[in-house]
């Protein structure tokens, strides 16, 4: 996690900026093979929800940051990587990790290692 100081997360700084956005989110549940990533799919390919990967759980702390100073991209690039080094690692269900897929399955990650 990337902080301002040790005690400030980057995103303190424009969290204002949010103050006037209103928003109802939509959770999609359902048992396996329910057609929960049918439908996930098709509210993200609509543009018309803002849908979480996997990148916007692990960066929550600089997503407005990363968003405001053109840096999401090299962020991505750079979780992607760290996915793609550690997914060998993976033994039970060798499932592919990316950071723009649903965080279904998603797994704890010691991003410090």
């Amino acid at each position: 996690m990337s902080y301002i100081n040790e005690n400030i997360p980057l995103d303190d700084i424009y969290l204002s900026k949010l103050e006037n956005i209103n928003f109802e989110p939509i959770f999609i549940i359902g048992v396996n093979r329910s057609g929960t990533s049918i439908l996930y799919k098709l509210f993200s390919k609509t543009d018309c929800f803002n849908v979480v990967t996997a990148y916007h759980i692990i960066k929550y702390e600089e997503l407005l940051n990363n968003h405001i100073n053109n840096l999401e991209k090299k962020s991505k690039k750079e979780l992607d990587d760290y996915f793609n080094k550690k997914q060998s690692k993976r033994k039970v269900d060798e499932l592919v990790r990316h950071i723009n897929k649903k965080p279904v399955y998603f797994t704890v990650i010691n991003m410090e290692e």
